[in-house]
């Protein structure tokens, strides 16, 4: 089906349609869907970065750091002096402040126009990746079968021509540097720019096959009330062949899906659904009320899709594929990320005295760049070249190489430190404020990193933010299954939210997960359980607890905390989390306690844990608090003694609150229409807050 076409039917002699094997098979996977997430809010990929209005570090000095501020006065002082002086001693020695100008003509001799209509074509050929996704969405090729192999061969050659050329015109370091990095930062926003909107045009063909399929759904419910009428009461049979055709296309696992779906929790719209799914697998003739039901199911994934398309849109009308246009893809192209959005925060108005302030700032610290490198950098180079021509050994040249090491050790830093702030202060400020975009959060505090990993994350945010959604946040999707939570405002502080049996699927631990996240935490929640937590309702009758824990396969420490392990290091290494909190809520208690070590996590809150041994809770190495119920069989009061003993001797801050009239589970699984247990769970809820806003 293409370009949002009708699929090609087959009318009969009620005036009902045939599906197409497509359609039956779309309508097959988003029945399974529905039953299997029901309750949960659905969530789309590409959505996992927020934009925001913020300002850059040192634009936020004053505020954020205002015992910095003088030290950023006093280095700029001190930059001031040195380039006086280095402009007086060239002056003095060579009747110029550039002194022997060497690098300003290497810089400026060779193929300059040559390179400025390079950066050009450079740019504009980036409009290649709006043609094609104008291709995928006419439905000529579908993303997820040409488009992406297209795209990539594209990027290939994008980025072998541009080496290529400068090979072939010989350039100079300055100008192969330039124009690689700038080829580098094309690539990723193009790439950005095709991943998002190849997802859309997928998102956006099953729209419209849903929205097809909804006008033939309509059609037999019209058949079915005229054949009523015609025949006083008397149901028409919808045509065998429909049901026959879905049938042919189901033959593969079908038992298997049937049976996992009996486990989910059996409401009026889920037998619907199940009625509906078995009747469709069977090829038995679809009733009136199966109909209508399909209809209902088909508005739903309409509407979801809908909102899928629109992004985070909130401010415009820039939903897909409205926003496939040269305006649209020359505006990212110029907006200082990488990452691909349909709306971003923009400021009300350009402030072009902030531009020039950053325009001359730019061209000041290029100047003393220059200086530093022909005053500092450029004689050791040539020194360098001259003991080679020179025909000096190998063995004398590395005798050499340690004195021109430490002759260059502090230029090099200087450069690194003024082109870091040249491009991360000065030119993306100056690019954003032009452009009018808000989020200035270009770098953070990287001077302050205690690791590589939180280095490499802080010093360059676009780059970080384009691994992120393209790279890293893949890697832990891909094994496992995460609910991520995230706050309004990026931050450091992220929490571990380790569930109970049920599992993270759970609407009561998302919803958990949720008011943390509210609460300014990035929460991360882990499936601790391979797909196979324990069935909240209609568990069959011969379902055992301890064999599902024992196994096999089980679920045990040495399946699980490899799990918990591998999120950690996810958060620490890829996700930018430097404090990590714990919750864990009875299963998951045992391993936030584990766990509560140097290098995994800092602070740990758990609720009627379950299994906690004494030797792991005599190991914590951080504050605890612990929530229990007056009724507990697993956390009874000898435990919660002992507990209490145990903790009075680790030297470490610990809290247990004792609530009264409820039972095991009660933080998460209660009934809140009695005010008691309502109470002490929205009280354990603001002990795990509190405990996190005191320590992590």
């Amino acid at each position: 089906m293409h370009n949002g076409e009708e699929p090609e039917s087959t009318e009969t002699e009620q005036g009902q349609y045939l599906l197409t094997a497509e359609d039956a098979e779309l309508l097959q996977e988003i029945l399974n869907h529905n039953l299997s997430n029901q309750g949960e809010k659905r969530k789309f990929r590409f959505q996992d970065l927020n934009f925001t209005r913020q300002l850059s570090t040192f634009q936020n000095l004053g505020t954020t750091a205002p015992q910095f501020h003088g030290f950023f006065v006093l280095f700029w002082m001190g930059v001031t002096l040195m380039l006086f002086r280095l402009a007086a001693n060239n002056w003095r020695t060579y009747g110029s402040i550039w002194g022997k100008n060497e690098i300003i003509r290497l810089m400026m001799d060779k193929d300059v126009m040559v390179l400025g209509l390079t950066d050009l074509l450079l740019c504009w050929s980036t409009g290649f990746c709006l043609i094609l996704q104008r291709v995928v969405l006419k439905g000529y090729v579908r993303w997820n079968g040409l488009g992406w192999l297209i795209q990539n061969i594209w990027q290939t050659i994008y980025l072998g021509a541009v080496i290529w050329w400068t090979y072939h015109r010989d350039w100079p370091w300055t100008h192969t540097v330039f124009i690689v990095l700038h080829c580098l930062t094309m690539l990723m926003k193009q790439h950005s720019y095709a991943a998002y909107n190849g997802y859309l045009s997928e998102m956006y063909h099953k729209r419209n096959m849903l929205k097809a399929s909804l006008g033939q759904t309509k059609a037999k419910e019209r058949g079915y009330a005229t054949s009523a009428k015609a025949k006083k009461g008397h149901s028409s049979a919808v045509d065998t062949q429909l049901n026959a055709e879905i049938t042919d296309l189901k033959k593969k696992d079908r038992g298997r899906r049937s049976s996992d779906l009996q486990n989910y929790s059996r409401s009026h719209e889920t037998d619907q659904l199940l009625s509906l799914i078995r009747t469709i697998e069977t090829g038995v003739p679809l009733e009136p009320n199966q109909v209508k039901s399909l209809r209902e199911l088909l508005e739903q994934e309409i509407e979801v899709l809908s909102d899928g398309l629109k992004g985070r849109c909130s401010l415009t009308n820039n939903h897909y594929p409205q926003n496939l246009t040269i305006g649209n893809i020359c505006d990212f192209m110029t907006l200082p990320t990488l990452v691909y959005e349909l709306e971003y925060p923009r400021t009300k108005r350009i402030d072009w005295f902030y531009v020039a302030e950053k325009t001359l700032a730019t061209f000041g610290i290029i100047v003393v760049m220059i200086a530093v490198s022909q005053s500092w950098i450029y004689p050791v180079v040539m020194d360098t070249v001259r003991m080679k021509e020179e025909g000096m050994t190998v063995q004398q040249r590395l005798r050499e190489f340690p004195w021109v090491l430490g002759d260059l050790l502090f230029p090099f830093m200087m450069e690194y430190l003024l082109a870091f702030y040249v491009i991360w202060e000065c030119v993306l400020n100056a690019i954003a404020e032009i452009t009018m975009f808000a989020d200035r959060g270009f770098y953070s505090d990287w001077w302050n990193s205690v690791s590589w990993d939180q280095f490499a994350r802080d010093w360059n945010r676009p780059v970080h933010n384009f691994l992120f959604r393209h790279v890293y946040h893949g890697s832990i999707s891909e094994y496992l299954e995460v609910y991520i939570a995230r706050p309004e405002r990026p931050n450091k502080r992220s929490i571990l939210l380790l569930t109970d049996v049920i599992g993270h699927r759970f609407i009561n631990a998302q919803l958990i997960a949720d008011q943390l996240a509210a609460n300014g935490y990035l929460v991360v929640m882990p499936d601790l359980f391979h797909g196979d937590p324990v069935p909240l309702n209609n568990r069959p009758a011969s379902f055992d607890l301890m064999t599902w824990l024992k196994g096999p396969p089980g679920h045990l420490p040495d399946r699980v905390e490899p799990v918990v392990r591998a999120i950690l290091t996810e958060m620490k290494s890829k996700m930018g989390c430097e404090r990590v909190g714990a919750i864990g809520y009875c299963f998951g208690a045992k391993y936030a306690v584990r766990l509560l070590q140097p290098g995994f996590c800092d602070v740990a809150y758990v609720a009627h844990p379950s299994f906690v041994d004494a030797e792991e809770l005599q190991a914590i190495k951080g504050p605890l608090s612990i929530a229990a119920a007056e009724t507990d069989s697993i956390f009874p009061a000898s435990k919660r003694h002992e507990s209490e003993d145990i903790l009075g001797k680790t030297g470490q801050p610990y809290q247990i609150n004792l609530f009264s009239g409820v039972e095991h589970g009660f933080a998460v699984r209660a009934d809140i229409t009695k005010p008691t247990i309502r109470f002490a769970k929205e009280s354990a809820f603001l002990q795990a807050v509190a405990w996190f806003d005191q320590y992590l």
